[in-house]
């Protein structure tokens, strides 16, 4: 999940921007296979240096290229990326910019790694049940994960798992997700546009089991 940001939303529609974008997207998945553990945050200095594609230019050349031709300041703001062996990361976006082929755009976002209660894939409703944990995410704003046994939260409540369900407010989402197949979540990631992000890197969730 990559963060490019400019100054208006006419430069936001454009597909020079928007393949601006898809490009860093792209590269960032590609720095980010051959790493270790299951999280990793760029800075926008870290993210500038990454390369679009095998032997491709830096993003920071083609971030050059885009504010030429577009006549407006544009950053690469921030990146990041979850690992779930065993499981699969569930994404999510949400904003005004429709969806392309390849790439979801929006004004937030949110990956969630989590995995089913055994081992092989998980099926298709766990995976949907997946997509709503990002769309909580993206709404309810969590900053840390909790456990699957917390008791339900107040209005300010920011563990992830003790907030109540965007369906069923008053049902804490580590219950909602034991009644319905036993998703497991692991880790979560949320960006909003523009927003500062945190002096230091959040912590790791819970690690998948093995």
């Amino acid at each position: 999940m990559v963060e490019v940001n400019c100054e208006t939303d006419f430069v936001a529609r454009t597909p020079d921007f928007q393949q601006l974008v898809e490009m860093a997207a792209r590269g960032v998945l590609g720095h980010c296979q051959g790493a270790s553990g299951t999280k990793l945050l760029l800075r926008e200095d870290e993210l500038a240096q990454v390369r679009a594609g095998d032997g491709g230019e830096l993003l920071s050349d083609h971030l050059a290229l885009a504010m030429g031709r577009l006549g407006e300041r544009l950053s690469l703001r921030r990146a990041g990326w979850l690992r779930a062996p065993g499981g699969f990361v569930a994404t999510y976006a949400h904003g005004w910019v429709p969806a392309g082929p390849a790439v979801a755009m929006g004004t937030y976002g949110a990956l969630v790694a989590c995995g089913g209660p055994g081992a092989g894939p998980p099926p298709a409703e766990l995976r949907e049940l997946g997509r709503r944990v990002a769309q909580h995410v993206v709404g309810m704003a969590p900053t840390a994960l909790g456990t699957p046994e917390d008791e339900l939260g107040g209005d300010t409540e920011t563990r992830l798992l003790a907030q109540g369900t965007l369906l069923e407010p008053g049902v804490p989402l580590g219950r909602y997700l034991r009644e319905r197949g036993g998703l497991q979540v692991w880790d979560f990631l949320r960006f909003q546009c523009g927003e500062e992000p945190p002096q230091e890197p959040p912590q790791e969730g819970s690690a998948p089991p093995g």
